[in-house]
């Protein structure tokens, strides 16, 4: 493995990491497998261990021809996606235990938490875009959700008075006409 080169990330952002890549086959089988490795510099010194790097090996059926060394190691990284939304729910949605000993209760319960947490996806995903997309649930609802504010109604309409920066206000404008202005399915 002497040819390493640096990876990057989906944005083709140049990383800190290298990677190199061999075909390995275990003996007595015919089929080759593809042996990519990740190698990174210690950013602080071990006693009890004095080499440069730290390495991740990935074995995979994943073919060079459809995938490169920079995609497998990409696609292997995605897989805390799911830990980090599965945590999510848990902690941040407070499904990590069951209210009470019935089943159609507890169903209804997990059913409503998932709900909401798909709504709040979407409501990410649909109306504020890039500003708030990879951001948790509790970040978004603690910059979104948790402001104070007042609804008056005056001369039969509604108004909403939202103590903020004008930042945030301007994001909370656009991210309401974008959803008043969208398409609606019929």
């Amino acid at each position: 493995m002497e040819a390493w080169q640096r990876g990057w990330d989906e944005d083709g952002k140049k990383m800190s990491y290298e990677i190199a890549e061999i075909d390995y086959t275990f003996i007595g089988k015919r089929k080759t497998s593809h042996l990519v490795v990740k190698r990174e510099k210690k950013t602080q010194l071990d006693i009890f261990d004095c080499s440069e790097y730290r390495y991740w090996a990935i074995l995979t059926n994943l073919s060079q021809q459809t995938h490169s060394t920079n995609q497998v190691i990409l696609t292997h990284q995605m897989r805390g996606q799911m830990e980090k939304s599965i945590g999510e729910l848990k902690h941040q949605c407070s499904l990590d235990h069951l209210p009470c000993g019935q089943f159609s209760a507890n169903a209804m319960y997990f059913t409503t938490g998932i709900l909401a947490a798909n709504l709040l996806q979407l409501l990410k995903r649909d109306t504020f875009f890039d500003d708030y997309l990879k951001a948790s649930i509790k970040t978004f609802r603690y910059k979104m959700i948790h402001l104070p504010a007042r609804v008056i109604k005056h001369g039969r309409v509604l108004f909403i008075k939202i103590v903020s920066s004008i930042d945030k206000y301007r994001l909370i404008e656009s991210a309401y006409l974008r959803y008043t202005l969208s398409p609606k399915p019929s």
